[in-house]
């Protein structure tokens, strides 16, 4: 709601072009960006751009035919403690975990190995852990092991965007400009 407040009328368009422009891939200079920007829209601009960055990192990716992830056929991978299977896509599997290190759940989400994938997959959650936003999931740790590579994060009970279907989401929570930036990329 602050952020909202902060948000002049005339500065929503604004953001919500570059908003756009991400969505779409469509290059931007940020340096422009944020320097026609008002000092409330700087830190907005700062974590789209970083928002940016992983969706130019994900798009960069050598594009593979969707195929079912295999599961591990234990019940851990590496050190953590598989619980339940809670996703799949195209590329991965994502699992509710126990990881005993930190005394805690996560959410760990496992790739298939391969030379370049793995080190392309490692990039993307070195790349993700310097991102600290409330909208972003933290990652805890990446690893290799067992043929696959796994990221760990924060687990997050909420529903996503994806699950309940993006215009069922933005009819029902409203976000705001300010809110709904760092999942911009997922889409």
């Amino acid at each position: 709601m602050a952020d909202e407040e902060q948000l002049g009328g005339d500065e929503e368009p604004f953001l919500l072009d570059l908003v756009d422009a991400v969505l779409e891939g469509r290059p931007l200079d940020w340096t422009v960006a944020e320097t026609i920007a008002s000092d409330s829209q700087r830190a907005l601009i700062g974590h789209l751009r970083s928002v940016a960055a992983i969706a130019s990192f994900n798009l960069q990716s050598p594009a593979v035919e969707a195929a079912p992830v295999a599961a591990p056929l234990q019940a851990t991978w590496a050190h953590l403690d598989l619980l339940e299977s809670i996703g799949r896509g195209a590329f991965a599997t994502v699992y509710r975990a126990w990881d005993p290190q930190l005394h805690r759940e996560v959410a760990l989400k496992l790739l298939p190995g391969g030379q370049d994938d793995e080190e392309s997959s490692l990039a993307e959650g070195r790349l993700l852990a310097r991102v600290h936003h409330p909208n972003v999931v933290a990652i805890y740790g990446a690893d290799r092991a067992d043929g696959f590579v796994g990221l760990w994060m924060e687990l997050v009970a909420t529903p996503c965007p994806r699950s309940i279907g993006l215009a069922s989401f933005i009819a029902t929570s409203r976000p705001t400009t300010s809110s709904s930036t760092p999942m911009v990329a997922s889409y």
